[in-house]
């Protein structure tokens, strides 16, 4: 699962809450182990990151950079 965010900001923990309560709703992915990709043109609040380090299925990517 994965999202995009083009914005002048720092991406906040709250699209990793959301993208992770949408996946919930889709009933086919409940048997797969999900990863979470966001992809971030201005970077990542320190929140987001230290919720990405607590979880191994968090991909950040910050303008093309891992």
């Amino acid at each position: 699962m994965g999202e995009c965010k083009y914005l002048a900001k720092p991406t906040d923990a709250d699209v990793l809450s959301n993208l992770m309560k949408k996946s919930d709703k889709i009933s086919q992915f409940k048997e797969y182990k999900i990863t979470y990709a966001i992809f971030s043109k201005s970077g990542f609040t320190k929140r987001l990151l230290d919720s990405a380090t607590e979880n191994d299925s968090v991909l950040l990517i910050n303008n093309g950079k891992l």
